[in-house]
């Protein structure tokens, strides 16, 4: 693949795995400190990863879809952070 097209694809995976490394740092944030930023982080990587994989479905998106599935899992399992303010 490198031989066929350079360096520009080798940045484009680098790219995905920056993004998927971002996700899984926003969700381990969210876990441990509960931030809101960190979950809308998580949740705008899953889905530019998502839209990554869809728009590029016919070459490298069936390799980046189980990514975003197990990102979304990891998400959907990622207890959410509770509101810090007095009880109602």
């Amino acid at each position: 693949m490198f031989h066929e097209n350079g360096w520009w694809v080798i940045e484009l995976l680098a790219g995905v795995a920056l993004i998927a490394l971002l996700a899984f740092w926003a969700l381990h944030v969210l876990c441990s400190k509960g931030s809101n930023r960190a979950a809308k982080l998580a949740t705008g990587c899953v889905l530019a990863l998502a839209a990554f994989a869809f728009v590029s479905g016919f070459s490298i998106g069936p390799f980046v879809f189980p990514v975003v599935v197990l990102l979304t899992a990891s998400a959907l399992l990622t207890p959410l952070p509770r509101n810090s303010g007095p009880p109602t």
